[in-house]
């Protein structure tokens, strides 16, 4: 799964250019991005012609909830997403991509949880496939959110946890935020992932784990004093 991730070092340039989003990315550096908070995602809405940088709140809400969960759909399985009723309505007509440079994971070592973060060896700016929505409360308070797709894990990854978020390649990019593009089959083939296998482990100091901490220091390595 991925239940906390991070941008600390926001590639404001790389989403410029891939997305074609003009000066609007003015994205402040986060190091330990949590369930509810707004975060950043790129999409392309079907009425518009071009992708947009918006902010969300993450832990999907079900456009049919009553209430705001309580416990946020922050992530989505690939295996079900298609079908599953949280998810089908926004995996079949609003994607998204959600901008990261890294994600945690823990490992239990006797009486400590030790955070992991996983990222790629350059520290470079990756996209999480995603799902956005829009929920109205019966007041009529209206809250857009996401959620991440996760699959099964692989190399590195598997040695922490059994699920790991989906990153699409660039060349994919396009296809994924398209909302013409509705076919089952066509969006789970883009869901293929072959480039995380690349993302190496780096043990922390516990520092992430409190949701109140914010900072570079949290990427302090574990070995660091």
């Amino acid at each position: 799964m991925c239940g906390r991730y991070s941008l600390g070092n926001p590639d404001e340039q790389l989403l410029e250019t891939l997305f074609g989003l003009g000066g609007g990315t003015d994205l402040p550096p986060r190091f330990n991005i949590a369930p509810t908070d707004p975060v950043p995602v790129v999409r392309r809405v079907r009425e518009a012609p071009e992708n947009e940088l918006v902010f969300v709140r993450w832990g999907l809400i079900p456009f049919w909830s009553k209430t705001l969960p309580r416990v946020p759909w922050i992530n989505a399985r690939v295996e079900t997403v298609a079908t599953k009723s949280p998810y089908k309505q926004s995996f079949a007509k609003r994607r998204c991509l959600v901008p990261a440079d890294g994600f945690y994971e823990w490992r239990t070592e006797g009486k400590r949880k030790l955070p992991i973060h996983i990222r790629f060896p350059d520290r470079r700016t990756f996209f999480m496939a995603g799902l956005w929505g829009v929920w109205t409360s019966p007041e009529g308070r209206v809250i857009e959110s996401c959620t991440v797709l996760t699959r099964g894990a692989s190399g590195p990854i598997a040695s922490v946890h059994d699920r790991q978020p989906i990153v699409l390649d660039h060349e994919r990019h396009a296809d994924w935020l398209d909302p013409r593009i509705g076919e089952r089959a066509v969006l789970l083939e883009l869901l293929d992932d072959p480039v995380s296998d690349a993302m190496e482990l780096q043990a922390l100091q516990p520092l992430v784990n409190s949701v109140k901490n914010e900072g570079p220091e949290l990427w302090t390595p574990l070995a660091e004093t």
